[in-house]
């Protein structure tokens, strides 16, 4: 009998523990289609079908990692600097004339271009090759730069717009400080199960305060079309179309979201005390890759492993595979069951910030820590410096400004993450290129 309580209990832990894993794919997938499909000019509806695609790809994403790539609790889901050049591309875009749905065509072609690249990196194995760019200096540059540009989207989410004008939401704001203070002391203060799952009971206080505070916005949205199973649609921007702009954009996207993918891998080779292993860097870019090509297919945002599984998983203490694929198999079932899926994307979005803050602070030291590996003499400090200067000052220039440059480089220089990292490689390769040391039993 004890032991049946036993397993009982268990059972119960792995449930939670999965439904943890659950709401942190929610929170990372949630307000992207919202973001981004804004960006992209769709209606209500193309947003509804936007979001149910990116539950159900993200999920399917993390279930080839988890059985095939690199086999690790490492959620793969939108990547920033995907969506980022989404919103990028689109508001040049808007600038220079091109229609909306045509660049939704293009990108999807742009996705499957930028996954093909992927998958032949992995077959060939050249990834050991791609990891020597990406130094200590350079990682730490991508995970501060992505953490930096997180925070001016937090800034935004804490706003309410009134005739244009922006001021701060005191509700917002209420349930944000909650929902984080709720986390953080737990994952602080708290031990063994309850310290665990500090993420879900914060993101669970966090929507009720939300609620109480507006008691009058509903938990879930009205069915659509009666509709209680719907598979997600494949092209539903069209036939893809090619745009040499928008091509070169997503393709470089592609290749610097691999400082994303290293980091993250590296990362949690370190939280699990593993060794480096090329195999799993090869299969783990061949699958993002098979993921990069459905995204292009099902018209969603670029996948990659998040950085951010390193601090979720140090912030809950659970590294375990199990409770892993089976919150993504829930997440895939939100996917195909509108109903289930318009009640978790009714979570207010500030919880999810709020969560992802908390993750994302984590981000920051690590990023640091990565540079301060190599030891942060003058030459590191210039290269971390100028890159992140350039790159997050980038995001403060209006895209109007880069309408006078073609539009295939347009693309990419209003980029700041791809500005920041592109220039850490050129400074630590090319400009400053470490200097090799003395030979050994040489006069030092």
């Amino acid at each position: 009998m004890e032991s049946a309580v036993k397993v009982k209990l268990k059972t119960i832990r792995q449930l939670l523990y999965a439904l943890q894993h659950l709401i942190f794919g929610v929170a990372n997938c949630a307000a992207v289609p919202v973001v981004v499909g804004t960006s992209l000019g769709l209606d209500a509806a193309g947003i509804a079908a936007f979001a149910q695609r990116t539950f159900f790809f993200s999920g399917c994403a993390c279930l080839l990692q988890a059985v095939w790539g690199h086999r690790y609790p490492i959620f793969e889901g939108p990547a920033g600097i995907w969506y980022s050049t989404f919103i990028v591309l689109a508001a040049m875009a808007v600038q220079v004339g091109k229609p909306l749905p045509e660049l939704r065509s293009d990108l999807e072609m742009g996705l499957i271009s930028a996954g093909i690249l992927s998958v032949l990196l992995g077959a060939f194995g050249l990834m050991p090759y791609v990891r020597r760019l990406f130094t200590p200096v350079v990682n730490g540059t991508f995970l501060i730069l992505l953490s930096l540009q997180f925070s001016s989207t937090l800034a935004k989410g804490l706003l309410v717009s009134n005739g244009g004008v922006f001021s701060v939401a005191p509700d917002k704001v209420v349930v944000f400080c909650v929902t984080l203070g709720v986390t953080l002391f737990l994952s602080l203060k708290a031990r063994g199960f309850i310290q665990s799952i500090a993420v879900l009971i914060g993101t669970a206080t966090g929507w009720a305060v939300a609620y109480l505070w507006s008691p009058s916005t509903p938990v879930t949205a009205p069915k659509v079309g009666g509709a209680y199973f719907s598979l997600p649609d494949f092209l539903a921007w069209g036939t893809p179309t090619f745009d040499p702009g928008v091509t070169l954009s997503a393709v470089t996207a592609g290749t610097v979201v691999l400082a994303n993918l290293i980091a993250s891998v590296s990362g949690m080779h370190a939280l699990l005390g593993l060794p480096e292993r090329d195999s799993v860097y090869n299969r783990t870019v061949v699958c993002t890759g098979i993921a990069d090509i459905l995204a292009g297919c099902g018209s969603v945002v670029g996948f990659v492993p998040y950085a951010s599984s390193i601090g979720f998983g140090a912030l809950t203490g659970v590294l375990s595979i199990g409770p892993f694929i089976l919150g993504n198999a829930m997440l895939i079932v939100l996917g195909v069951i509108p109903a289930v899926g318009r009640f978790f994307a009714a979570m207010p979005v500030t919880v999810g910030y709020a969560v992802l803050f908390a993750v994302f602070a984590i981000i920051i030291g690590l990023g640091i820590r990565d540079c301060a590996k190599t030891g942060l003499g003058t030459r590191e400090m210039i290269i971390l410096g100028s890159s992140i200067m350039v790159g997050n000052g980038i995001g403060f220039i209006p895209a109007q400004a880069f309408a006078g440059v073609p539009s295939t480089f347009s693309y990419l220089l209003a980029n700041g993450l791809i500005v920041g990292v592109v220039l850490s490689l050129l400074l630590e390769h090319v400009v400053f290129p470490r200097q090799a040391g003395p030979p050994e039993g040489a006069a030092k």
